[in-house]
Parts: structure tokens; sequence; C-alpha cells
């Protein structure tokens, strides 16, 4: 790929499926700066860096941040598998059904020793009308309301379950989910098919249920596509590498892009897929690449992911964006109602009701006790004002034109495009 630069190459061969072996990585180590690839990274990537660069080429200080980093992840795995473990042990014994989503699950699943998928959080799926005891079953246990939820701070006594939890013993969080974000463009026949084709199997010693393959694959590309605009940084494609190459000869691709296109839903996956083909190898067959490969757009939505991969975390809050991006009142104004509309009203789509009048007022709630407090913190920093703010929102808007991109590479798709990024 012409966009990629040395600490890009770099960082692509070693977390390429296969790795680049070490004589590679001497020849491209020659040539990169050692703070710009740990930056590119992340530090949710070090562990993985600690476990795959050969041990003589880092410089004493980042041999010294990533040998830290893999110590640390080693005993938060640790901690992560009691938390899971008294999780879904008690969402057994309460007869809540649940799936494991994300890192927790691709933990065990795809990655060759736990601590080398580090994550932010547990993310449980549970049904919606099995929120309220599910978070029954937690707090009975060895949870508690995190210290920034509504329920927590006494604010929303009456509004719904908690789906933050804090795991006492180990401070470890769990999500619990009941509409995933990132599955929010998929019928609710789709979703429920997730839920039927579901297989069982043990997590951190306990019963628990994990997407099928080709479900969880839409997840992960749906996740970091749709989702997150591929802003959540190469961890996101090296997820869905690891899981095409873990299930490498059993992939049905005609019925996996039939299923795409019912749901309006192929050029995500495809781009997804690309990137992961392109940068780490995954293995992906031509036939299913080659309608990204011929989009006269190609370059500009290679150099857009390749950019955004290199920024992960999240941009500038959606209000701001919606408050800062548009050049004129009037569109802010449209904006703003949009975002209003889609936050606390829900989508008016036929197969899904709008949210009802607690669910909105939970989600008012939640934002204005979670998300401006955090807000203001990083305008206080100096990250939401000034000239932070200005590359902050450059990124936003080129994101906002890798979505537009994207969305118009395969206009062949049958159903509407959908897009989470804006969520």
């Amino acid at each position: 790929m012409d966009a990629l630069s040395a600490e890009d190459a770099f960082l692509a061969g070693v977390l390429g499926v296969p790795p680049l072996p070490p004589e590679a990585q001497r020849r491209l180590a020659a040539s990169i700066a050692w703070d710009r690839l740990l930056a590119l990274a992340s530090p949710n990537l070090h562990p993985t860096l600690a476990d795959r660069i050969e041990p003589t080429l880092p410089p004493p200080e980042a041999r010294h941040r990533l040998e830290a980093a893999r110590r640390a992840a080693g005993v938060t795995a640790l901690a992560r598998r009691v938390a899971l473990r008294e999780a879904l042990a008690a969402l057994d014994v309460a007869g809540c059904p649940v799936i494991v989503l994300k890192g927790a699950a691709l933990a065990e699943l795809v990655y060759r020793e736990p601590w080398l998928r580090p994550m932010e959080d547990l993310d449980l799926w549970v049904r919606p009308e099995d929120a309220a005891r599910a978070a029954q079953a937690l707090v009975r246990g060895s949870y508690q309301p995190a210290a920034h939820s509504p329920v927590a701070i006494g604010l929303a006594p009456r509004i719904g379950p908690p789906s933050l939890l804090r795991h006492g013993p180990t401070t470890v969080e769990v999500e619990l989910h009941t509409d995933p974000v990132s599955l929010a463009g998929l019928s609710r026949a789709r979703r429920e098919r997730m839920w039927a084709q579901a297989r069982s199997m043990p997590l951190a010693g306990a019963p628990a249920s994990v997407l099928a393959p080709d479900d969880l694959l839409l997840h992960l590309g749906l996740h970091a596509a749709a989702l997150h605009g591929f802003s959540a940084g190469w961890r996101s494609l090296l997820d869905v590498s690891l899981v095409l190459e873990r299930w490498r000869g059993d992939w049905d691709w005609i019925a996996m892009q039939d299923d795409w296109a019912r749901e309006g839903v192929g050029t995500w996956m495809r781009t997804t897929l690309w990137l992961g083909h392109a940068l780490l190898g995954a293995p992906v067959p031509e036939a299913v690449l080659d309608p990204v490969r011929r989009a006269p757009s190609l370059r500009e939505v290679e150099a857009l992911a390749i950019e955004q991969l290199g920024h992960p975390g999240p941009l500038v809050p959606t209000l701001w964006r919606a408050l800062f991006l548009p050049r004129r009142w009037r569109d802010r104004a449209r904006r703003l109602r949009g975002l209003f509309r889609a936050r606390y009203r829900g989508e008016p789509e036929k197969s899904t009701p709008r949210r009802p009048g607690t669910a909105a007022l939970r989600g008012l709630l939640h934002d204005a006790i979670v998300k401006l407090p955090r807000d203001v913190r990083a305008w206080w920093r100096g990250d939401l004002r000034g000239e932070r703010l200005r590359s902050r929102l450059g990124l936003a808007d080129r994101r906002a034109r890798l979505q537009q991109l994207v969305l118009g590479l395969e206009p062949a798709d049958r159903g509407p495009q959908r897009s989470s990024v804006d969520a």
C-alpha cells in the first residue's frame, strides 16, 4: 500500500497472519521511530507487540514500555477471568441467557493467550426482557453499579437497571448490552438469528455462549467499520484477521455475502475484509474483494482508513461535531435535531419501535451524568479546544468522508447501506 509509513508497514508486518519473521523485522526496524510506532499501536496492542517483536530490536526505553505492558496485561487478564467467571455463574443461576461479546470471547477463541487481548470492560449481551433480572443477579453477587452510572448516584432509581457494573474485588467493569450499538443497523430478525445460532462453550471456567463464527465476523466487521469508522485502531483489524484465520476452511462466502446484501452492510464488511487482507494478510478470497478493488475511490479510502487506524480512540464527541463541523447555523440545527431523534427517540424503522419514554429518559440521564462531565474534563485538559480541537475535528471530517466513500463503493448491494458511525 502506497499510503503506509515505515511505522505502519512494520506494525502491519508484526501483526500479520502470520507475523513477520525476525530477519524481516530487523530490515524494517532500521527505518522506524519507536515512539511513533508505539503511539500508532496504542496501549491496547502493546502486549501483542511485546509478544511478537524480536526482543533485541526495540531500544531500551521502548523495550521497557513493552515489557511493562506485557506484565500488566498478565495481571489484568487474571482479574478479568475472575470477574467473568463470577458474572457468568451468577447469570446462569438466575436463568438469564447471555452471549459474551468481543474481547472477552476473542481472548479465548482466537488469541494464543488471553492476556494478549486487553479490553476496557467485559461486554455481555442479554435480552431486553432479562436486563433487570441480570443486573439484580450481578448485584446480589460481587458486583455493584459503576460509580459513574445514573443508578449508583441515586438520580435514576426508577429508570431501569444499570447497564455498567463493577466487580468489587477486581474493579473490572461489565457492561450489559440489550441492543449492541454495532448491530443496530441489522434487522430484528437477523439479531434474533444470532441468538438462535449462538454456541455454548465454557469461558473462564463457567458456562457461556458466544456468537457463531459468521455472526462473530459480522459483529467485528460492523464494529470496526460502521460504528467506529476504523478509529478503533489496529486491534480491530487484528481481531478480524485472527477470526478469519481461526476458521479459515469453514467460511461459506456465498451465503455470507448474500446475508450482508440482504442486511445492507456489504460494503462495510468488504472494506473491513479488504483492509485486513491488504494490511495483515487475512485469508479472504479474491472474488470477495473484487468489488472493492475495482472502486475508483480505492486509493482515497485506503489513505483515510489508514489515518483513522493510526489515531485510535474516540474522536470529537458527536454533540461537538454537530455544533462545530457544519458551517451554517441552519445545518447545525438540522444535525442537532437528527442527533436527538436518533439517540433518544430511536430510528423510525418499521421493524423497530421508537424507544419508550423511560428508555429515552435513561439515555438523557446517562449522557448528562456520564458523557457531559467527561467532555468537560476533556475541554479542561485542552483536548476539546484550540489546536487540538481543530485537529480532532479534521479527523472527524475525514472520517465522515471515509464513510461516504465506503457507502458508495458497491451500489449493487440490495437494500440501504446502514451506518452507526454517528451513533
